[in-house]
């Protein structure tokens, strides 16, 4: 496939170019930055020293016909006015959240107004695990963010199963996910050594979670903790009954059981027996598990990835491989760097 990506100079691009580089039915053609127009790719993501001899170019529409796909990795907000200039053109895999929300007035709430609303029922929300087929046959693919990952990942084998299901959740994420700009917040003094509550209420990723589960009134508080790469949901869930290990069991592996990048992880004795953000890192793995909790009448379900493969760069590159009929597994069947 002949690949173009808008917006290469953040974290995300920079994964995706990373394992773009080595994917085997890959050629990248150009990259675009309107901060770096003419300097070479490796001034910025200096990682991919030898590995590219590209160079930052402005954007033009007629570059997209020289593309099978184009990669946005845009600011939200952004892609919807280059997605609308794009679409019919070329098939496009959107990084941002510019196309995730199916209702226009919901998107508005979480963001900002919309400009293209009609183009929202034309988008595929990219998360191969529910929507591999219509993934397959998509011309706009919105890829999904790495929080709304983790905990759709994670519950979506519960509301498949269990009925009247009340949910909080508690999401540590490490710094990559707020991008490569700066801020007070995410200067070293600021953030090494945190555990620091970001957004105690209403994220924005809560939006996707509630629509792709379909269930309201989702409670989610998210940390900035002192870690660069990883998000770990911890979701407590209330059912009605409680089900018992065997049965939970077997809910997980009916639903992921030849799912390629989803991994249930429960076993008797730590320190491996539950998910583990250092178990995915630089992987596209999401590792699920859980424990019940009787005396509260709760199940705990943890779900870890890496926010910049799993959660954003692999999943798309996992999108791209369904959209063009590949296996979905190549250029990403890796393990994580424990050490």
């Amino acid at each position: 496939m002949i690949v173009g990506i808008v917006g290469a100079s953040g974290y995300t691009a920079g994964e995706l170019i990373r394992l773009l580089c080595i994917h085997p039915e890959v050629e990248i053609v150009w990259v675009t930055s309107r901060r770096f127009v003419g300097k070479p790719l490796s001034s910025v993501h200096p990682n991919l020293r030898g590995f590219t001899d590209l160079r930052f170019r402005g954007y033009s529409h007629e570059m997209i016909k020289d593309c099978d796909v184009v990669f946005l990795c845009l600011p939200h907000h952004a892609s919807m006015d280059f997605v609308k200039d794009m679409f019919g053109g070329v098939k496009i895999i959107d990084l941002s959240a510019d196309f995730r929300i199916k209702n226009p007035e919901i998107y508005a709430q979480y963001y900002s107004e919309h400009s293209c609303p009609d183009l929202l029922s034309k988008a595929v929300y990219g998360m191969p695990e529910l929507h591999r087929e219509e993934i397959k046959n998509a011309e706009l693919v919105a890829n999904p963010g790495c929080i709304s990952t983790s905990v759709i990942l994670g519950m979506h084998p519960l509301v498949q199963n269990l009925d009247s299901l009340r949910v909080t959740v508690d999401v540590k994420i490490g710094s990559s996910a707020a991008g490569r700009g700066a801020s007070l917040s995410t200067t070293h003094a600021e953030r090494c050594g945190v555990v620091r509550s970001y957004q105690p209420a209403n994220h924005r990723h809560l939006a996707e979670i509630e629509q792709e589960l379909g269930l309201q009134n989702v409670g989610i508080t998210c940390h900035a903790v002192d870690m660069v790469r990883g998000v770990l949901s911890t979701c407590h869930v209330f059912p009605e009954k409680l089900p018992t290990m065997k049965d939970l069991r077997e809910i997980y592996r009916k639903c992921y059981g030849n799912e390629p990048f989803v991994r249930v992880v429960v076993r008797k004795n730590p320190p491996y027996n539950l998910p583990d953000v250092k178990t995915v890192i630089y992987s596209n793995f999401c590792e699920i598990g859980f424990v019940i909790d009787d005396h509260a009448n709760r199940l705990v379900i943890f779900s870890a990835i890496d926010n910049l493969i799993k959660g954003s760069a692999g999943q798309a590159i996992q999108n791209l491989n369904l959209m063009f009929g590949l296996d979905e597994t190549t250029g990403l069947k890796t393990p994580g760097f424990y050490l």
